[in-house]
C-alpha cells in the first residue's frame, strides 16, 4: 500500500498545482493497484470532473459509493458529476444525501441550488444559496449563483446587489462581469454593459459567456454588425466552441449570409454537446437554417426539440418558435405557442408583445391589466420588456378605441426604442436628395440598356406599412410569380460601390452588366421554378435609379398609401430591424416627405412601361381591378388565384404577417383621423393642417 500512498500524494500535489492530467494518471494507477481503495476512487472522480470527462467520473463515483456511502464528500462528488451530465434530479438527491450526513456542507448547498436553477426552480435555488451563505458569508460562488437565479426571476436590483457582493469577495470573477453585461443591457445601460464585458475578457480572454453576452447585447439594440464582431472573435479564439458557432449561425442567417451560416453549422454538427443548453442551441441553429431554406416542417421539429429541455435559454427559444409559426401563417398555433411561453414565463414582455399582434383586444380583456401591472415600478421590468409591453399596450388600446391611453404607451415605447437607435434625420435627408441629384434624366438616358437583360425581377418598393406586402401576396398567388420577400441584394451591391451615388456616373456599361448579373445570380435560388420573382425590400425605393441601370428590363411597382395612415402604422409597430426613422413622430414625418420628394423624381424620369404606382386604398376598394392592372403592367395573363391571395402558403417576415393572411379589410384606411390630436407633431412634419 506504500506504493498507493505515494501515488495519492503525487496526485494530490498535481491536483493542487492544477495539473489535472498528471493527477488523473497518478490516481488511475492507484486504482489499478487497489481497485477498492475508497480514497483513490474519490480523487480520480475529482480529477476526471476537472477534465470534463463526466461519464468516466460518474462511473468511478458510483464505484466509490458502493464501497462506502457514509462520506458526505463522496455523495457531493457524485452529485457534481451528475449535474454536469444533466441528470439533475439525481444530482439533487445526491446533494441531499451529502447534506443528510453533513448539514453544514456549503458546497453541496450551492451545487444543489445550481441544479435547481437549471430546472428553473429558482425560488428553491435561492433558498439553497441563502443557506450556503448563512454558513459562509464569504462564499462568492453562492452570491454569484444567487444573482443568476434572481436575474432569471427578473428581480434585477437584487441580482445586481448579489453580483456586486460576488465581485467584492472576488474582484477577478470574470463570470460575474460577463453576466452583468446582460443585466445592464436589460436595464438599458449599454455603456456599463460594454464595460463589464471588457472587464470579463481582460480577466479571462477565452470566456465564452462574455463574447456571447456582448454579441447578444449589441443585437438587442439592432447593432448586428457589432454583434458579429464579438462572435467572430470568440470563434477565432475557440474554433470548436459549440455555443459560439450556433450563435453565429443565427446571426449570419439574419444578415442573409446563408452559405457562411451553413459552414458554421457543419462545424457545430461535428461537435458533441456537453449539456442540455448546447443541445438546445444546436437544435435552434438547425431550425434557423431550415427556416431559411423554407423547410418548414423540419424547422418546427427542430424548435420542438430545442424547447423541450428546461434551461435559461428556453424563453428565447419558445418565442422564436412562436414567431416562426406566425411567419408561416399558423395563427392559432402561434397564439398557443406564445401563451404556452407565458405559462412558463408570465413576466416575458416579448411573449406578451407577440401575443398582442395575434388577438383583437376588448375592454374586458384581462391581458390589458396584466400587462399594465408588469410595467409598474415594483415589477422591475427590463428595458426590453418595457419596450415590448408599451408597444403591446399601445396596440391593445388602439383596438378598443382609447386613443389617449394608446398613445401614452406608444409614445413611451417609441421613446425607449429611440434611445438605442442610431438615426440622423438631417443626414438621411441629404442622402435621399443626393440620390435624386445623381440620377438625372441625362444620366439615365445615356446609360440606358447597358445592364443585365432579364425580366425575372419585380421590385415592389415604398415606405414600410404602405401595402407592399399585400401587393406581393397578390402577385405571389399568380402561377408564374414567386414572392421572395425582402431581399437585401440591391443594398449589398450598393455597399460594393465607392461613394454612392456620386460614383454611378463614372461606371461603364460592363460594370452595370456585372452588377445586374450579380443580382440575378443571387435571386435565382429564390425563383423555385417560377419565371418572375418579387423582391419586396421597401427601402429599395431609394435605389430605383440604380435598379433601372443594372436591370433595365425589371419592372418596378411603387406601393403608396395615405401618408398619415402609413406613418401611424409605422409608429405603432416595433420593427425587428431597421426603420430607425419611425420612432419619433417628427423624424418620421420628415422622412416621409423626403421619400415623397424622391418618388416624385423617379415618377418624372422613369418610363411608365417600367414604373407603376399602386395605391393601397385603391387595392382595398377594388382588389381585382388593381390586380389586373398590375398583371397587365407585368405583361402576364390574368390568374383568378390572385383574388385569393390570403391562401398563399409562404413565409412572411414583415410586420404585415397577419394582415396578408386574411381577405381585404378597410378598417385601417383613414384610421389616423380619430387620433389627430395625438398625431399633431407628425401632421406638422408632413405639412398637413387639420381643423
Amino acid at each position: 500500500m506504500k506504493n498507493v500512498d505515494g501515488l495519492l500524494q503525487k496526485g494530490m500535489a498535481a491536483l493542487q498545482g492544477g495539473r489535472l492530467r498528471d493527477a488523473e494518471r497518478s490516481f488511475r494507477q492507484a486504482v489499478e493497484i487497489a481497485p477498492r481503495h475508497f480514497g483513490a476512487l474519490n480523487l480520480l472522480t475529482v480529477a476526471l470532473t476537472g477534465l470534463e470527462r463526466f461519464d468516466e467520473a460518474e462511473a468511478f463515483a458510483e464505484r466509490a459509493l458502493r464501497i462506502d456511502a457514509s462520506s458526505d464528500a463522496t455523495h457531493y462528488n457524485y452529485g457534481t458529476v451528475l449535474k454536469h451530465n444533466n441528470k439533475l434530479e439525481q444530482a439533487i438527491a445526491a446533494f441531499d444525501a451529502a447534506l443528510a450526513i453533513n448539514p453544514r456542507h456549503a458546497k453541496a448547498l450551492n451545487n444543489r441550488g445550481a441544479a435547481c436553477s437549471q430546472l428553473e426552480r429558482y425560488e428553491e435555488a435561492i433558498a439553497d444559496f441563502d443557506r450556503a451563505l448563512a454558513l459562509d458569508r464569504r462564499y462568492g460562488d453562492a452570491c454569484y449563483n444567487k444573482a443568476n437565479a434572481l436575474m432569471a426571476l427578473k428581480r434585477r436590483e437584487e441580482a445586481l446587489r448579489n453580483f456586486e457582493s460576488a465581485l467584492s469577495l472576488n474582484p477577478r470573477h470574470a463570470g460575474a462581469y460577463a453576466n452583468l453585461v446582460m443585466l445592464f443591457a436589460e436595464l438599458g445601460d449599454y455603456a456599463k454593459a460594454a464595460e463589464c464585458g471588457r472587464r470579463a475578457l481582460a480577466l479571462e480572454p477565452d470566456l465564452t459567456e462574455a463574447y456571447l453576452n456582448l454579441a447578444a447585447m449589441e443585437q438587442s439594440r439592432s447593432h448586428r454588425a457589432a454583434g458579429l464582431k464579438w462572435l467572430d472573435a470568440l470563434v477565432a479564439r475557440r474554433p470548436d466552441d459549440l455555443l459560439g458557432l450556433c450563435a453565429r449561425v443565427a446571426l449570419l442567417v439574419r444578415l442573409d449570409r446563408i452559405d457562411d451560416a451553413r459552414k458554421d453549422f457543419e462545424r457545430a454538427k461535428a461537435l458533441t454537446p456537453r449539456d442540455a443548453k448546447e443541445r438546445a442551441e444546436r437544435d435552434s441553429a438547425a431550425a434557423t437554417l431550415l427556416l431559411a431554406d423554407a423547410r418548414y416542417d423540419e424547422a418546427i421539429s427542430a424548435y420542438e426539440s430545442a424547447v423541450a429541455a428546461p434551461d435559461q435559454v428556453r424563453e428565447r427559444l419558445m418565442l422564436a418558435r412562436a414567431t416562426m409559426l406566425e411567419m408561416f401563417g399558423q395563427k392559432d398555433a402561434a397564439l398557443w405557442a406564445f401563451e404556452q411561453a407565458l405559462e412558463f414565463y408570465p413576466l416575458s414582455g416579448g411573449a406578451w408583445f407577440g401575443r398582442a399582434d395575434l388577438v383583437k383586444f376588448t375592454r374586458a380583456d384581462p391581458a390589458i391589466a396584466a400587462m399594465e401591472a408588469l410595467l409598474a415600478p415594483e415589477a422591475q421590468p427590463s428595458f426590453g420588456d418595457r419596450t415590448h409591453l408599451n408597444f403591446a399596450l399601445g396596440k391593445a388600446f388602439l383596438d378598443i378605441g382609447d386613443s389617449p391611453a394608446a398613445f401614452r404607451h406608444l409614445h413611451e415605447g417609441n421613446r425607449l426604442k429611440r434611445t438605442v437607435t442610431s438615426y440622423d434625420s438631417e443626414e438621411a435627408s441629404r442622402q435621399l436628395a443626393a440620390i435624386a441629384e445623381a440620377f438625372t434624366p441625362e444620366l439615365l438616358n445615356r446609360l440606358a440598356g447597358l445592364g443585365a437583360r432579364s425580366s425575372t425581377p419585380i421590385f415592389v418598393v415604398g415606405m414600410p406599412r404602405s401595402g407592399a406586402t399585400l401587393i406581393e401576396q397578390i402577385l405571389a398567388a399568380h402561377s408564374a410569380i414567386r414572392g421572395a420577400g425582402e431581399l437585401p441584394y440591391v443594398g449589398r451591391i450598393v455597399e460594393e460601390l465607392d461613394e454612392f451615388p456620386a460614383s454611378v456616373a463614372s461606371l461603364d456599361g460592363e460594370r452595370f452588366k456585372r452588377l445586374g448579373e450579380d443580382y440575378l445570380s443571387r435571386v435565382s435560388s429564390a425563383a423555385e421554378g417560377k419565371t418572375r420573382v418579387v423582391d419586396k425590400m421597401p427601402g429599395n425605393f431609394a435605389l430605383v435609379g440604380l435598379i433601372r441601370l443594372i436591370l433595365p428590363d425589371a419592372k418596378i411597382i411603387h406601393s403608396r398609401r395615405n401618408p398619415v395612415d402609413a406613418c401611424l402604422s409605422c409608429y405603432s409597430k416595433l420593427f425587428s430591424n431597421g426603420q430607425n426613422f419611425s420612432y419619433d413622430l417628427i423624424e418620421l414625418g420628415r422622412y416621409h416627405r423626403d421619400y415623397q420628394t424622391l418618388m416624385a423624381h423617379w415618377r418624372a424620369v422613369l418610363p411608365p412601361s417600367h414604373f407603376l404606382e399602386v395605391d393601397y386604398e385603391a387595392v382595398v376598394d377594388d382588389v381585382e381591378a388593381e390586380a389586373r392592372r398590375m398583371l397587365e403592367f407585368l405583361e402576364l395573363p390574368w390568374d383568378p388565384a390572385c383574388l385569393e391571395f390570403y391562401r398563399v402558403e409562404r413565409p412572411v417576415r414583415t410586420a404585415s404577417v397577419n394582415q396578408v393572411r386574411q381577405p381585404i379589410y378597410r378598417t385601417s384606411s383613414g384610421r389616423w383621423r380619430q387620433h389627430a390630436d395625438e398625431l399633431r407633431p407628425l401632421l406638422q412634419a408632413l405639412g398637413i393642417e387639420t381643423a
